[in-house]
């Protein structure tokens, strides 16, 4: 018995060395076999022997899986031009490894090459939500940051204004919203823009009242005969034009100030008024803001001369920037110049020239284009050669100049463009994907 107890040691010494043999073994052999396919598939590839290559890659990625050698083959696919199976395998490879970006690195890489920019864009937002981050993809995306698309065409169009825009369809105009899509038929022959929930519109019967943005009917002008046109709606205060004089009424139609010349709508709690050949600032109750008067005061498509807590105004054959109040921002003078649309940068003229202030009236972008458009959203369209295109803030441009004509970009990285006689909605993939 003694030898007995002896040997169990020993014997359970020996099993354990076996197997340890036996798993290094196992292993080594392992090592082998995954060194042998993938040496076989790299030289395949190289020979453009493709099946082969394809399945000595799969075998080795059964041995040993790694996001390396998974990326290796997705490049095999993509170069031996099996697009299909490159795009599905790298889709597989972020599922497998959504923390890793190399699968992002890969698939981005095919989608740029493609210029398949909404599949881009698409794929960035998967890694935000993950919260990944690729400097080589950041610089991938702002190269392609202005890239766009058009999606709707239109005979006229005006600018946006409460997230819609109206448009002209053979002679009647009504309402797109931010991504072009109809949202009001066009069935009116003047529509005006929104402010807050309501716009101004006139009918061919002659009727003129404000809908909302279903294009309901909403509130009416009674009393007031032969309107030709309603101005923007404000605090319940909106100007008229019954052919002869421009007035201001509430939303009870009550008449509450003015019969003047020329109007503008009461934007930002400002109007400009015309009496006689002059024009004066007023606030919603009709009083004067200033003693002053001039020769003209610069409005927006919108019929808005005050935004920003700024305008431009004319007198002395030259134009200047002023306050509310009608204090002189500066001394600084403008052949020309353009009602701010934000907070950012207006555009003037100077020199024959066009360029960008700040409300200050500091330069901010020298004079240097034939026709500009003030900031919206980030950008701003200027002319050059003929043809517009647009800048950021910083002056450079975005958007080489194309086009026959522009308007303003919205929120959503939309802007109507002109191509020949016709306005298309241009779409920026980055908001639009």
């Amino acid at each position: 018995m003694k030898n007995y107890k002896f040997l169990v040691p020993i014997v359970m010494v020996v099993l354990f060395t076996a197997s340890i043999y036996m798993l290094y073994s196992t292993k080594s052999a392992e090592v082998n076999q995954y060194n042998q396919y993938l040496n076989d598939a790299r030289s395949c590839r190289e020979l453009g022997i493709l099946t082969d290559a394809e399945d000595n890659y799969k075998k080795a990625l059964e041995i040993k899986p790694s996001i390396e050698l998974s990326v290796e083959l997705g490049e095999f696919y993509w170069e031996s031009a099996q697009t299909r199976s490159a795009i599905n395998w790298g889709n597989d490879v972020i599922v497998k490894y959504p923390k890793d970006v190399s699968g992002y690195e890969f698939l981005m890489n095919i989608y740029i090459q493609r210029k398949d920019y909404i599949a881009c864009f698409d794929l960035n937002e998967k890694m935000q939500k993950r919260k990944l981050t690729s400097e080589s993809i950041t610089s991938q995306l702002s190269e392609i940051e202005y890239e766009f698309f058009f999606n709707c065409e239109f005979s006229d169009v005006g600018i946006y204004s409460g997230g819609l825009c109206p448009v002209q369809v053979g002679n009647k105009w009504g309402y797109v919203n931010l991504t072009g899509d109809n949202v009001i038929a066009a069935q009116f022959t003047k529509a005006g823009y929104f402010s807050g929930d309501l716009a101004p519109v006139v009918t061919a019967d002659g009727d003129a009242y404000f809908i909302d943005t279903k294009g309901n009917k909403k509130q009416v002008v009674q009393g007031v005969e032969n309107i030709r046109e309603l101005g923007l709606i404000e605090n319940g205060i909106f100007s008229v034009f019954d052919g002869k004089t421009w007035g201001f009424y509430n939303s009870d139609s009550q008449h509450l100030f003015g019969e003047y010349a020329s109007s503008s709508s009461i934007g930002n709690g400002i109007a400009a008024v015309k009496t006689g050949n002059k024009w004066s600032l007023v606030n919603r109750d009709g009083n004067a803001v200033s003693d002053t008067t001039y020769d003209g005061v610069v409005s927006d498509e919108k019929n808005v001369v005050f935004r920003n807590e700024r305008l431009f105004v004319y007198d002395d054959l030259s134009y200047y920037l002023i306050d509310s109040d009608g204090n002189k921002i500066s001394d600084n003078k403008y052949e020309d110049a353009r009602v701010f649309n934000d907070t950012t940068f207006a555009a003037v003229k100077t020199g024959n020239k066009w360029g960008f202030i700040d409300k200050d009236g500091n330069v901010v972008i020298e004079a240097q284009f034939e026709d500009a458009r003030s900031f919206s959203n980030g950008l701003a369209a200027v002319q050059m050669t003929g043809k517009w295109g647009f800048i950021d803030t910083t002056g450079k441009m975005v958007i080489a100049p194309q086009f026959d004509d522009a308007k303003d970009f919205n929120n959503k990285g939309c802007v109507f463009v002109k191509v020949d006689d016709t306005w298309k909605l241009l779409r920026l993939y980055k908001y639009n994907y």
